[in-house]
């Protein structure tokens, strides 16, 4: 999906004036401007944009766009499966996993209240 779909598919009249003529005033020749439209967008680059159409957080429409997934659930599901085992035999219910590329750290939670 290129730049030009995706400003394209914004939906709000305001919104999608200010973001194109933000965008053309940084740009200095149509050349230039066309250019950055042909772009295209990373599978990464559309799952935040389908995540931001999605929470509503922007007036942006990418319904009918294929957005792939990263994540394959059966794949996720098999190498979890160990560590919630691990979390029912060796910690406290209020307890979480959290893994990034950095570290892994068991959590707990000691006092949580919903907002509403």
């Amino acid at each position: 999906m290129t730049k030009f779909e995706v400003i394209k598919a914004i939906t709000d009249e305001q919104k999608f004036s200010e973001l194109v003529f933000d965008l053309i005033v940084k740009y200095d020749s149509p050349d230039a401007f066309a250019k950055l439209l042909s772009e295209e967008f990373s599978e990464n680059e559309l799952q935040t944009l389908q995540s931001i159409a999605n929470r509503g957080n922007y007036p942006l429409s990418l319904e009918g766009r294929e957005v792939k997934t990263a994540v394959n659930m059966d794949r996720l599901d098999e190498l979890t499966g160990p560590l919630v085992e691990y979390l029912a035999e060796n910690c406290r219910p209020h307890s979480a996993i959290i893994i990034t590329a950095e570290r892994t750290a068991v959590m707990e939670t000691v006092l949580s209240k919903p907002q509403n």
